[in-house]
């Protein structure tokens, strides 16, 4: 009877160790899955203009290149880098990016994925509107502005 009660006991033990391997290797929520078309590096620039004539503060804060994944869906990942910076000796940064009207997501203190852009937007001189807030000292300023892609690299 002792035999038995160990043989069910490392049984059991095994079963359930199983049991969670497969929870480990289960989606992450998400049941549908996108094909990546094309991966790019993109160099751009930050305007606070429409006809791209004057660059904006918060260009100082942009870490090039940015990343973009374009899908087979016709949409587009944006990821923008950005780092702290000096304007008129104080210090700021970009604290938050909206897109085409899509909010970003923050990676990290200074970087920021916008998920979802239409990729038709992704083009070597496409300027795609957005919100850019910049922080300097405790205010956040908000302020329309307009991201230029001066270039695009294909990567794997």
């Amino acid at each position: 009877m002792r035999k038995i009660k160990k043989l069910v006991a490392v049984l059991l033990a095994a079963t359930m160790m199983l049991a969670m391997g497969v929870t480990a290797f289960a989606a992450d929520g998400t049941s549908d899955t996108k094909t990546v078309s094309a991966k790019y590096e993109a160099n751009v620039t930050l305007y606070k203009d429409a006809a791209c004539s004057s660059t904006s503060m918060g260009n100082k804060g942009i870490d090039n290149p940015a990343k973009v994944v374009v899908y087979t869906d016709g949409t587009a990942d944006f990821t923008l880098y950005t780092h702290q910076f000096r304007y008129i000796g104080i210090k700021g940064a970009l604290s938050g990016v909206t897109l085409d009207g899509i909010e970003s997501t923050p990676l990290g203190d200074y970087d920021y994925l916008v998920s979802g852009l239409d990729a038709s937007k992704i083009a070597e001189g496409s300027v795609i509107e957005g919100t850019f807030t910049v922080s300097v000292l405790a205010s956040h300023s908000a302020k329309t502005g307009y991201l230029k892609i001066n270039s695009l690299t294909a990567t794997k």
